[in-house]
């Protein structure tokens, strides 16, 4: 067919796109002191890192960082500096004072859900990202090339036009690490004054409909285990699932949870509330009637996991619920999200029961997880009467909703005084309240602080910050004069004062010696007016942590001070295998405080409607057993007294909806988004849970998974004294 003058035109615009502004889709740009920010529409939102520099073979990050508008600056500790400003579609990388041989590279992580059908490419070739890891080859290109395009399952585009044709380009599958995402990263020789552009674009003429998930929520093309095909199957399910339940062999639990009898052949105490003893070197948690208590609990026991965000991709969808007196309720109840982001999971609840009533689907699923042998609610769950109602202990987070420190996800500024007199109303009110209660366990301080982080972010503040002035003021009691803290810090300030507006570099061992002590001060002031506080509203629950990401707690400092004044320490700790090194390390640390391993999943992509994560496995049974050896093998180690699984509900097959478009879509639920349990698994976990007692008595040996990812046990070490 003969081509018209328009079509030849618009054909020339598509083939250039790439070095035009991102004028044909919506996209927007953002450059701050992280790097540069992509926010992509329905593709997602991506950051490329802040170029890392390498120096003599040595890989240099910034220690100075700036920003203000579309413009950011950066110093290197080999005196190099960098100065970032975007225009439109533009970014201009101007690199001055960098020593001969040097090279950047700049980093962008690619969520895992791209493996559904989308594609990358370089030098115009479309390949598809692989739906399965290619064990032993995680590499999916590796060679020189100017241009790299990202393109989404529906067939829209992003380019990035490289400063130069030569470029090395790189791009791997994470999951052979097991870390379920891509990475992407370009690298470029870099000396003296030089200035590299690099150009972001996108396309979306040429995008098709794709559907995604089918009226149910579950992806059309995949097969697994009891997927739902018709309304009529949710009925059934609601008219014979009680005999499944029923069938479960029952706990011989007290009216807590706990073991019947425990009291008096341990000698524990009965005082009316939770509490932890140690007993003969093993700890143990008690509850309210003096039984012992190992806390089986479950994160998030609501359906928030389900809720999906569907603005701006509705083609994907089979079917929405409709915003009618039916299934209003399955929209997110929050109104800004209200209109956005909805629950498929509460959709087929209400297909399946009739009207959804909240309460009584607590109440229900209390009775279910129950019968399963779990004995608590979990972080991230806000309290419902029906715990009360039907005795089922759980936790609570204190209310801390305080400004949190740049660049520390998390943490406030204990110095502060406004703060200290925000927790002590905020406690007067809702701790007091509840002080009372013996169905609450505990409470959990926050949730994946980044303490590792603290250093360098209350160096780079100004003195706007308490915490920045305390430093100063540390600085200025330490240092006789200004001369001598410049030699130990390397650095030409004219008098202390002018300490507290700029970024203060931690590059010598002088300094890094008064960041740590600065940083045990920081946790000193952080967890003793948290403690305090609370003391003084509730002298009968427990303190039960941070829940503390591993690298975060691998600090002695942290451990030392958070011991003082936690009553246990929470570890979000995932793994496919305990290292009893590590846990006995943190608890030797904290003084031989209890913890509780307060965060933690498996999954099977195989046979679930869901992604899976790195610690995958081919089916739910397996599933259920890589759970009887965490809980087992952390049982029976003395010292820890809890565990909380994370999810009650599986997440959403297009992504939990505060994460938009590329949020989190794992097999984390115990209940799939039909509301089916995954027997399987259940099957395994209820046994652990029958025994969980004679495991914490040292009088069962844990199970041990034979499993080629689960296999790496550390040999049983009892902690040092």
């Amino acid at each position: 067919m003969k081509r018209t003058f328009f079509q030849y035109f618009f054909e020339s615009l598509l083939a250039v796109a790439v070095f035009l502004p991102g004028w044909l889709c919506a996209f927007d740009l953002d450059v701050n002191s992280s790097g540069i920010q992509i926010k992509a529409g329905s593709m997602g939102e991506f950051s490329l890192s802040a170029p890392v520099l390498t120096v003599n073979g040595k890989e240099e990050e910034s220690i100075e960082k700036k920003a203000s508008g579309n413009q950011s600056n950066f110093r290197y500790p080999c005196g190099a500096t960098l100065q970032i400003d975007r225009d439109r579609d533009e970014i201009s990388m101007a690199f001055a004072k960098v020593p001969k041989g040097s090279e950047y590279k700049i980093s962008m992580l690619i969520p895992g859900n791209y493996k559904d059908g989308a594609k990358w490419a370089v030098d115009g070739i479309e390949k598809q990202f692989p739906q399965n890891l290619v064990k032993g080859k995680p590499h999916l290109y590796q060679g020189n090339n100017g241009i790299f395009t990202l393109i989404s399952f529906d067939n829209k585009k992003l380019f990035f036009k490289l400063p130069a044709g030569y470029a090395y380009q790189q791009l791997t599958d994470n999951r052979e690490w097991s870390w379920n995402v891509f990475a992407w990263f370009f690298t470029l020789h870099v000396e003296g004054n030089e200035t590299h552009k690099l150009v972001i674009s996108c396309d979306e003429t040429q995008v098709k409909t794709v559907r995604k998930m089918d009226r149910f929520g579950q992806a059309p093309e995949k097969k697994f285990p009891e997927k739902i095909s018709s309304e009529a199957e949710l009925r059934n399910d609601a008219k014979t699932e009680n005999s499944y339940y029923q069938s479960l062999p029952k706990s011989a639990g007290d009216a807590f949870g706990g073991q019947p009898g425990s009291r008096e052949r341990l000698s524990l105490q009965k005082t009316g509330f939770f509490h932890v003893e140690k007993k003969a070197d093993r700890w143990y948690m008690v509850d309210p009637a003096g039984n012992a208590f190992f806390q089986l609990g479950i994160c998030s026991f609501n359906f928030m996991e389900d809720y999906t965000y569907v603005q701006g991709r509705e083609s994907i969808y089979e079917w929405i619920p409709p915003h009618d007196a039916t299934f209003h309720v399955t929209w997110n109840p929050e109104p800004w999200w209200n209109d956005k982001a909805v629950s498929f999971y509460l959709a087929n609840l209400i297909r399946k029961y009739g009207l959804f009533d909240k309460d009584q689907w607590t109440e229900r699923m209390i009775q279910r997880v129950r019968a399963f042998g779990f004995n608590s609610i979990g972080a991230f769950t806000e309290f419902s009467p029906v715990y009360e109602k039907t005795g089922f202990p759980y936790v609570a987070h204190l209310p801390l909703s305080l400004p949190e420190i740049p660049g520390l996800r998390g943490i406030f500024d204990p110095f502060h005084t406004e703060n200290a007199q925000k927790i002590d109303r905020a406690f007067s009110k809702s701790i007091a309240e509840n002080a009372e209660k013996t169905l609450l366990i505990g409470y959990f301080l926050a949730n994946e602080q980044e303490w590792e982080h603290l250093p360098r972010a209350i160096s780079a503040l100004n003195g706007s910050f308490a915490a920045k002035r305390e430093l100063v003021k540390i600085l200025r009691e330490k240092y006789p004069s200004i001369a001598t803290f410049n030699k130990a810090w390397n650095l030409n300030a004219s008098t202390f004062p002018e300490l507290l507006d700029r970024e203060l570099p931690i590059t010598t061992r002088e300094a890094s010696a008064d960041m740590l002590k600065y940083n045990e001060h920081f946790l000193e002031a952080y967890y003793k007016l948290i403690a305090d506080t609370f003391h003084k509203y509730d002298k009968n629950h427990l303190l039960i942590g941070n829940r503390w990401q591993p690298g975060t707690a691998d600090s002695e400092v942290l451990c030392k001070v958070a011991g003082k004044y936690m009553d246990v320490i929470s570890i979000n700790y995932y793994t496919t295998g305990i290292d009893e090194n590590f846990v006995s390390r943190l608890y030797k640390w904290s003084g031989e405080k209890p913890q509780i391993w307060s965060e933690f999943f498996y999954t099977s992509e195989k046979e679930s409607n869901v992604n899976g994560r790195g610690m995958d496995v081919s089916t739910q049974k397996e599933r259920g057993m890589a759970y009887r050896q965490y809980v087992e093998q952390g049982a029976a180690l003395g010292f820890v007294v809890g565990i909380e699984w994370f999810t009650l509900t599986d997440q959403s097959a297009t992504g939990r909806f505060f994460e938009k478009y590329n949020g989190e879509c794992y097999n984390t639920g115990l209940f799939s988004v039909t509301d089916r349990p995954y027997k399987d698994m259940i099957a395994e976990m209820v046994t652990t849970h029958q025994n969980i007692y004679n495991l914490c008595d040292g009088k069962q040996k844990p199970f041990v998974f034979n499993h080629p990812s689960f296999s790496n046990m550390k040999k049983t070490l009892k902690p040092e004294k």
